[in-house]
């Protein structure tokens, strides 16, 4: 899975609002390493809704993938919001069916993959409005 990792000192807030985290991505016995991983980490940062510590396109990271590669998405929730993640164009499998957004809670993480099969630029957002429109959307771009 994805697993987070932050400052716990009496500095905390301030370490993590100056970009001290970061994720650890573990894989199972038999299972295959990506091609491509994504770490999206959702926050509050300066009343801006976050990626990776970056609002609006242009600034947020641009993940980049080519059809036949084995993606995954590693996400994850810092402070005290729920989230919901969204790739437009794309939907995952999990234990409960299909689907193409999923929610994550404060503290909380996940991770979901695919095998790409679709060309284009693609947003990737949380699904809370509020919080897309201030800031928490990115780009992402599948080439042949």
């Amino acid at each position: 899975g994805a697993w987070p990792y932050h400052d716990h000192s009496p500095s905390m807030m301030t370490s993590i609002t100056n970009g001290l985290y970061g994720a650890l991505s573990i894989l199972g016995r038999h299972e295959k390493a990506p091609d491509k991983e994504f770490v999206v980490f959702f926050e509050g940062q300066v009343k801006l809704n976050t990626i990776d510590g970056l609002a609006f396109i242009g600034n947020t990271p641009t993940f980049r993938a080519k059809v036949g590669d084995l993606v995954q998405w590693d996400v994850l929730a810092l402070g005290d919001d729920f989230h919901s993640f969204h790739v437009h164009g794309h939907r995952w499998d999990t234990a409960d069916g299909s689907r193409d957004v999923q929610v994550v809670s404060p503290a909380a993480s996940f991770r979901i993959r695919w095998k790409e099969d679709k060309v284009g630029t693609w947003l990737y957002h949380c699904h809370v409005e509020s919080h897309m429109m201030n800031g928490m959307i990115g780009l992402y771009q599948v080439t042949k």
